[in-house]
Protein backbone atom coordinates (compact mmCIF):
# COMPACT_ATOMS: atom_id res chain seq x y z
CA UNK A 1 0.00 0.00 0.00
CA UNK A 2 1.08 3.78 -0.55
CA UNK A 3 2.15 5.84 2.18
CA UNK A 4 2.08 9.37 3.01
CA UNK A 5 5.27 10.68 2.29
CA UNK A 6 4.45 14.71 2.58
CA UNK A 7 1.06 16.74 3.59
CA UNK A 8 1.45 20.56 3.07
CA UNK A 9 -0.80 22.96 2.71
CA UNK A 10 -1.37 25.61 0.13
CA UNK A 11 0.13 29.23 0.54
CA UNK A 12 -2.27 31.02 -1.19
CA UNK A 13 -5.57 29.04 -0.30
CA UNK A 14 -5.37 27.18 3.13
CA UNK A 15 -8.27 25.52 2.35
CA UNK A 16 -6.60 23.63 0.05
CA UNK A 17 -3.69 20.72 0.39
CA UNK A 18 -1.84 18.25 -0.99
CA UNK A 19 -0.65 14.75 -0.28
CA UNK A 20 2.59 13.26 -1.78
CA UNK A 21 2.69 9.29 -1.59
CA UNK A 22 6.22 7.09 -1.62
CA UNK A 23 5.42 6.09 -5.03
CA UNK A 24 5.35 9.58 -6.68
CA UNK A 25 1.62 10.06 -6.85
CA UNK A 26 0.38 13.44 -5.82
CA UNK A 27 -3.68 13.74 -4.41
CA UNK A 28 -4.85 17.81 -3.95
CA UNK A 29 -7.51 17.67 -2.11
CA UNK A 30 -9.74 20.36 0.68
CA UNK A 31 -7.69 20.52 3.56
CA UNK A 32 -11.06 19.57 5.77
CA UNK A 33 -10.55 16.17 4.71
CA UNK A 34 -6.94 16.23 6.55
CA UNK A 35 -8.96 16.19 10.10
CA UNK A 36 -12.09 14.01 8.62
CA UNK A 37 -9.74 10.99 7.34
CA UNK A 38 -7.28 11.50 10.07
CA UNK A 39 -4.34 11.84 7.08
CA UNK A 40 -0.61 12.50 7.95
CA UNK A 41 2.73 11.64 7.14
CA UNK A 42 3.15 7.63 7.21
CA UNK A 43 -0.20 7.08 7.23
CA UNK A 44 -0.67 3.70 4.84
CA UNK A 45 -3.63 4.07 2.27
CA UNK A 46 -5.33 1.45 0.41
CA UNK A 47 -6.53 2.09 -3.36
CA UNK A 48 -10.23 2.66 -2.20
CA UNK A 49 -9.35 4.99 0.52
CA UNK A 50 -7.82 6.84 -2.28
CA UNK A 51 -10.57 6.60 -4.11
CA UNK A 52 -12.97 7.72 -1.46
CA UNK A 53 -10.85 10.60 -1.08
CA UNK A 54 -11.03 11.98 -4.55
CA UNK A 55 -14.76 11.55 -4.06
CA UNK A 56 -15.16 13.27 -1.27
CA UNK A 57 -13.80 16.08 -2.49
CA UNK A 58 -15.59 16.04 -5.39
CA UNK A 59 -18.63 16.45 -3.96
CA UNK A 60 -16.85 19.77 -1.61
CA UNK A 61 -16.02 20.84 -4.77
CA UNK A 62 -19.89 20.73 -6.50
CA UNK A 63 -21.29 22.12 -3.05
CA UNK A 64 -19.63 24.90 -3.52
CA UNK A 65 -19.80 25.50 -7.12
CA UNK A 66 -23.69 25.62 -6.41
CA UNK A 67 -23.41 27.56 -3.72
CA UNK A 68 -21.43 30.36 -5.83
CA UNK A 69 -24.21 29.88 -8.74
CA UNK A 70 -27.13 30.23 -6.52
CA UNK A 71 -25.05 33.19 -5.01
CA UNK A 72 -25.61 35.08 -8.21
CA UNK A 73 -29.49 33.88 -8.50
CA UNK A 74 -32.33 31.60 -7.69
CA UNK A 75 -32.03 28.29 -9.51
CA UNK A 76 -34.69 25.84 -9.84
CA UNK A 77 -33.23 22.33 -9.19
CA UNK A 78 -33.85 21.16 -12.46
CA UNK A 79 -31.52 24.13 -13.24
CA UNK A 80 -28.64 23.57 -10.73
CA UNK A 81 -28.65 19.72 -11.74
CA UNK A 82 -28.13 20.83 -15.37
CA UNK A 83 -25.52 23.54 -14.61
CA UNK A 84 -23.51 20.73 -12.67
CA UNK A 85 -23.33 18.37 -14.87
CA UNK A 86 -22.10 21.08 -17.63
CA UNK A 87 -19.42 21.12 -15.02
CA UNK A 88 -18.43 17.67 -15.37
CA UNK A 89 -20.11 16.01 -12.18
CA UNK A 90 -22.20 13.11 -12.43
CA UNK A 91 -26.17 13.14 -12.44
CA UNK A 92 -26.04 10.92 -9.55
CA UNK A 93 -23.67 13.82 -7.35
CA UNK A 94 -25.46 17.07 -8.98
CA UNK A 95 -29.03 14.91 -7.77
CA UNK A 96 -27.05 14.72 -4.09
CA UNK A 97 -25.95 18.02 -3.89
CA UNK A 98 -29.42 19.49 -4.38
CA UNK A 99 -31.08 17.44 -2.20
CA UNK A 100 -28.68 18.62 0.48
CA UNK A 101 -29.43 21.95 -0.67
CA UNK A 102 -32.87 21.58 -0.58
CA UNK A 103 -33.40 20.41 2.97
CA UNK A 104 -31.05 23.62 4.20
CA UNK A 105 -33.66 26.05 2.74
CA UNK A 106 -31.42 26.68 -0.25
CA UNK A 107 -33.16 25.65 -2.73
CA UNK A 108 -37.14 26.27 -3.25
CA UNK A 109 -39.12 24.97 -5.83
CA UNK A 110 -42.17 26.10 -4.94
CA UNK A 111 -41.24 29.07 -3.88
CA UNK A 112 -39.01 29.77 -7.02
CA UNK A 113 -41.85 29.16 -9.14
CA UNK A 114 -44.13 31.14 -7.95
CA UNK A 115 -41.48 34.49 -7.20
CA UNK A 116 -40.36 33.80 -11.46
CA UNK A 117 -43.96 33.28 -12.65
CA UNK A 118 -44.70 36.82 -10.79
CA UNK A 119 -41.35 38.54 -12.28
CA UNK A 120 -42.12 37.37 -15.68
CA UNK A 121 -45.75 38.63 -15.38
CA UNK A 122 -45.26 42.10 -14.04
CA UNK A 123 -41.61 42.86 -14.52
CA UNK A 124 -41.32 41.38 -18.05
CA UNK A 125 -44.76 41.69 -19.35
CA UNK A 126 -44.89 37.93 -20.44
CA UNK A 127 -48.37 36.26 -21.59
CA UNK A 128 -49.07 33.23 -19.43
CA UNK A 129 -48.33 31.14 -22.01
CA UNK A 130 -44.53 32.60 -22.59
CA UNK A 131 -44.84 32.55 -18.45
CA UNK A 132 -45.46 28.61 -18.48
CA UNK A 133 -43.05 27.67 -21.45
CA UNK A 134 -40.63 29.59 -19.53
CA UNK A 135 -41.56 28.02 -16.29
CA UNK A 136 -41.18 24.38 -18.27
CA UNK A 137 -38.04 24.71 -19.28
CA UNK A 138 -36.91 25.57 -15.71
CA UNK A 139 -38.01 22.31 -15.05
CA UNK A 140 -40.88 23.16 -13.62
CA UNK A 141 -44.23 20.65 -13.94
CA UNK A 142 -47.05 19.15 -12.39
CA UNK A 143 -48.15 20.71 -9.24
CA UNK A 144 -45.37 22.94 -8.88
CA UNK A 145 -46.61 24.61 -12.77
CA UNK A 146 -50.06 24.76 -11.36
CA UNK A 147 -48.86 26.38 -8.36
CA UNK A 148 -46.70 28.80 -10.39
CA UNK A 149 -49.35 29.74 -12.53
CA UNK A 150 -52.24 30.12 -9.56
CA UNK A 151 -49.74 33.64 -9.24
CA UNK A 152 -50.65 35.01 -12.53
CA UNK A 153 -53.33 37.62 -12.84
CA UNK A 154 -55.97 38.33 -15.91
CA UNK A 155 -55.64 41.59 -15.06
CA UNK A 156 -52.20 42.02 -16.23
CA UNK A 157 -52.16 39.67 -18.78
CA UNK A 158 -54.77 42.03 -20.72
CA UNK A 159 -52.73 45.09 -18.93
CA UNK A 160 -49.33 43.66 -20.24
CA UNK A 161 -51.39 43.07 -24.03
CA UNK A 162 -52.66 46.51 -24.19
CA UNK A 163 -48.75 47.78 -23.31
CA UNK A 164 -47.24 45.66 -25.97
CA UNK A 165 -49.95 46.61 -28.62
CA UNK A 166 -49.72 50.13 -28.05
CA UNK A 167 -45.99 50.12 -28.29
CA UNK A 168 -46.14 48.00 -31.20
CA UNK A 169 -48.48 49.80 -33.06
CA UNK A 170 -46.17 52.97 -33.16
CA UNK A 171 -45.62 54.56 -36.68
CA UNK A 172 -47.52 52.52 -38.53
CA UNK A 173 -50.75 53.37 -40.62
CA UNK A 174 -53.94 51.89 -39.10
CA UNK A 175 -54.54 48.56 -41.01
CA UNK A 176 -50.64 47.84 -41.01
CA UNK A 177 -49.88 48.64 -37.81
CA UNK A 178 -53.30 46.33 -36.43
CA UNK A 179 -51.87 43.39 -38.62
CA UNK A 180 -47.96 43.60 -37.08
CA UNK A 181 -49.51 43.99 -33.75
CA UNK A 182 -51.69 41.04 -33.95
CA UNK A 183 -49.17 38.93 -35.33
CA UNK A 184 -47.09 39.87 -32.81
CA UNK A 185 -49.54 39.95 -29.74
CA UNK A 186 -49.85 36.29 -30.88
CA UNK A 187 -46.49 35.28 -31.19
CA UNK A 188 -46.04 36.27 -27.95
CA UNK A 189 -48.32 33.84 -26.05
CA UNK A 190 -51.69 36.30 -25.99
CA UNK A 191 -54.52 34.68 -27.00
CA UNK A 192 -56.12 35.62 -30.18
CA UNK A 193 -59.68 36.78 -27.98
CA UNK A 194 -57.99 39.16 -26.44
CA UNK A 195 -55.73 40.38 -29.07
CA UNK A 196 -59.05 41.31 -31.04
CA UNK A 197 -60.96 43.00 -27.90
CA UNK A 198 -58.33 45.04 -27.82
CA UNK A 199 -57.21 46.06 -31.16
CA UNK A 200 -61.41 46.80 -31.45
CA UNK A 201 -61.00 49.29 -29.21
CA UNK A 202 -58.40 51.15 -30.52
CA UNK A 203 -60.09 51.38 -33.70
CA UNK A 204 -63.46 52.92 -31.96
Amino acid sequence: MPRISRVSTSKRNAAKSFLEFDNGEKLALPTELLLRFALHKDLEITPERVVTLVEAAQEIAAYEKALELLSFRDHSTFELIGKLRQRGYSEALSTKICERLAQKGYINDIEYARKFARYLQQEKRYSQAAVRAKLLQKGIFGNLLAEAENQLSRELEEANCRYLAAKKMKGYGDDQRKQKAAAFLNQKGFHWELIKKILDEDGD
